[in-house]
């Protein structure tokens, strides 16, 4: 809800079109989110956030785990978060203090890190065709690029999504999936090119419908 009115933020579906209320989601947790201009920091099982930006699903940092107590803390571009863990009980492969920062993508320094989410899109009032969508075979998660095309996994591994009917018919199908770095002439800073898209596929496929 809009903090100023108090009226129902909207977002446009990335499928449809339609508009739809902005909502987003995540897995087990047991702190509150907390925002920033751009993030919405909280707990998934691991920490996670919404990137509130570019309008991606929830995205998990994964290797440790946010406190209890909200601690995924956003200041002066510096994602804190302070070890608050230390009495929990269940295990994570990392229990430390991390200060994260931004890369931009045209950094020289850029890890090229892949960036997946899951989405919870709700469905509109009444039926409304597809009129836009890219299909990821192999994907990790889903994934929207810079011209607003939500490209969602197939089949889907990496969390909530929306079903999509999709039928295949295959000759001894194989999955495979690389890293964007591994794909030929493919550049995790090339928004343009999608070659996290090429990175992963579906080998033995006649026909989809």
């Amino acid at each position: 809800f809009h903090l100023l009115t108090g009226q129902r933020v909207t977002a446009k579906h990335p499928l449809t079109g339609a508009p739809v209320p902005w909502e987003w989601v995540r897995f087990k947790g047991c702190n509150t989110a907390i925002a920033s201009e751009h993030l919405l920091t909280f707990r998934s099982a691991s920490a996670a956030y919404v990137d509130l930006s570019c309008g991606l699903g929830t995205t998990s940092i994964g290797g440790f785990r946010s406190s209890c107590t909200s601690n995924l803390v956003v200041a002066d571009g510096v994602l804190n978060a302070p070890d608050y863990t230390r009495t929990c009980t269940c295990s994570y492969q990392n229990q430390t203090s991390l200060a994260l920062v931004h890369f931009p993508a045209d950094d020289p320094w850029y890890p090229g890190v892949e960036n997946w989410s899951f989405d919870f899109l709700p469905a509109p009032r009444s039926p409304q065709p597809i009129k836009r969508i890219g299909i990821n075979f192999g994907a990790a998660g889903n994934r929207m690029d810079s011209n607003g095309t939500l490209w969602l996994e197939y089949p889907s591994v990496g969390g909530p999504s929306p079903d999509i009917p999709i039928k295949l018919d295959t000759d001894q199908p194989k999955l495979f999936r690389h890293h964007v770095s591994r794909v030929e002439n493919g550049d995790a800073k090339d928004e343009g090119a999608l070659s996290w898209v090429g990175a992963s596929g579906l080998e033995g496929v006649k026909t989809i419908t």
